[in-house]
């Protein structure tokens, strides 16, 4: 029998998403199969591929260019 993981998320928050990474991550360093289902919820939290930079990240990236 192989040894598996599989986690469900069902909610769009960052620190279940995040949750559920860290725990899919081990899994797989510990040399599990891991499976990740994402909810609809879940899903669109996790697709978003834009976002909108804070006013404090925009300075420390512009500082961080500067240097």
């Amino acid at each position: 029998m192989e040894d598996r993981m599989s986690i469900i998320v069902f909610s769009g928050t960052v620190d279940k998403l995040m949750a559920a990474s860290i725990l899919a991550t081990g899994g797989a360093a510990m040399g599990l199969e891991v499976e990740l289902f994402l909810t609809t919820w879940a899903w669109r939290r996790s697709a978003r591929t834009t976002t909108r930079p804070t006013q404090r990240s925009a300075r420390i990236t512009k500082s961080m260019a500067r240097s």
